[in-house]
């Protein structure tokens, strides 16, 4: 299968094509500002909430700087109890969406601060949790989820004015044989499992992983999500309960809902991008600039030029395209593409231009046409340009 990256043509995406790279954004870095945000619903059992009453006050004391054993911090861990039986009802289980959430714990914590605290103390502690719960909370539900983006098709006249500067920028042929891409950084940050007892299963970190590419589905309505799905492993466990995995324990108790589409979903007025998307497979948050990850070479098909890229541009890319393929062990080919606008239709049309340079000396040129020597790349070439036409 192919897919494709649309580009600009500037000092940033030429360095991270001489790499083979590509950058996984966070959430809040992608140019829709509803990407990954799901409708939280905060479902389970009575030890659950229990917990997550008990660590929603720590961080109310953390926020206010207090010693674990001040008198403030103490007043108001004792009021766990009484917040849970407020937030139950009596139940064994309760299900609230997010702001429902909010507005019940609040209410009831204001409730205790209030009656039990002097003023001074009952307004901080009260402006802790608001800050706690409108930026921190919201930030902890929506971690870790890096994506970066591609398209089925090369062909998407809109896709060229979008991301393409107007198509005077370029687009990256990129292949998989088995829906798979391999990727690789020089920081060990990709996190991979492996299960070691019946109940445990055991994390470590590597410069190497292989990760599935899947297609985006686009839907009227955002997923649905447990929250304490993102919750529980930020909750306190003494070692011995960590020793048994016992937040693994307690999250194979919650309901599941739609957990899995997130990052997966989008706003169906978004469809005509045709998108396929990578997960960045890390647990921990990461600076954007570590978040510039090379996609193995033997991924990268081709290059395919707007309508309207300039001369220079296209030396430019082209002698990424060189770079790229001569710092790498294994041979592989770098097909050249060009787009044409067909007069009198809103439709592209694509032709091979040859492909990179093996060898490059002074003014030799990085493109090369097709030979009798090149018969097998030339083959392989006119089955790409078939793929981009059809996508």
């Amino acid at each position: 299968m192919l897919f494709y990256k649309y580009s600009s043509i500037d000092n940033l995406s030429i360095s991270m094509l001489r790499n083979g790279e590509v950058f996984f954004a966070s959430p809040n870095e992608l140019n829709d500002i509803h990407e990954c945000k799901p409708q939280f619903i905060f479902n389970a059992n009575k030890e659950v909430w229990e917990r997550f009453v008990y660590y929603l006050i720590v961080q109310v004391c953390l926020k206010l700087n207090l010693e674990h054993n001040s008198p403030l911090a103490i007043s108001l861990l004792a009021f766990k109890n009484e917040i849970l039986r407020s937030l139950l009802n009596g139940k064994k289980t309760r299900t609230l969406d997010h702001q429902s959430l909010i507005n019940d714990f609040s209410d009831a914590f204001a409730r205790l601060t209030i009656n039990e605290l002097d003023f001074k103390d009952a307004r901080k502690a009260m402006q802790a949790l608001s800050a706690y719960l409108n930026h921190d909370f919201e930030v902890q539900l929506n971690d870790n989820n890096y994506l970066t983006s591609f398209s089925k098709s090369a062909t998407n006249l809109t896709m060229w004015g979008h991301y393409g500067n107007a198509e005077k920028g370029f687009a990256i042929i990129y292949e998989t044989i088995d829906g798979n891409i391999t990727l690789k950084s020089n920081l060990r940050i990709f996190t991979s499992y492996k299960k070691t007892s019946e109940h445990c299963i055991s994390m470590h970190l590597s410069t190497e992983c292989s990760t599935s590419i899947f297609d985006v589905i686009y839907k009227s309505k955002p997923v649905r999500a447990n929250g304490f799905g993102k919750i529980i492993p930020k909750f306190f466990y003494s070692d011995r309960e960590w020793e048994a995995c016992y937040p693994e324990h307690l999250l194979s108790c919650l309901k599941a809902y739609g957990e899995e589409d997130i990052g997966r979903v989008k706003y169906s007025d978004w469809k005509y991008e045709k998108e396929l998307r990578l997960r960045l497979p890390v647990n921990r948050e990461l600076a954007a600039p570590l978040r510039s990850i090379k996609i193995d070479a033997k991924h990268i098909k081709g290059v395919i030029f707007g309508s309207r890229t300039s001369s220079d541009d296209r030396e430019k890319v082209l002698s990424a395209c060189y770079h790229l393929k001569a710092t790498q062990n294994e041979k592989h080919h770098i097909y050249v593409y060009q787009t044409r606008s067909t007069p009198g239709h809103y439709k592209l049309d694509v032709v091979t231009l040859g492909m990179v340079s093996d060898l490059q000396y002074d003014k030799l040129p990085f493109l090369t046409k097709f030979t009798k020597e090149s018969a097998i790349q030339k083959e392989e070439a006119a089955k790409i340009l078939e793929s981009i036409k059809l996508s």
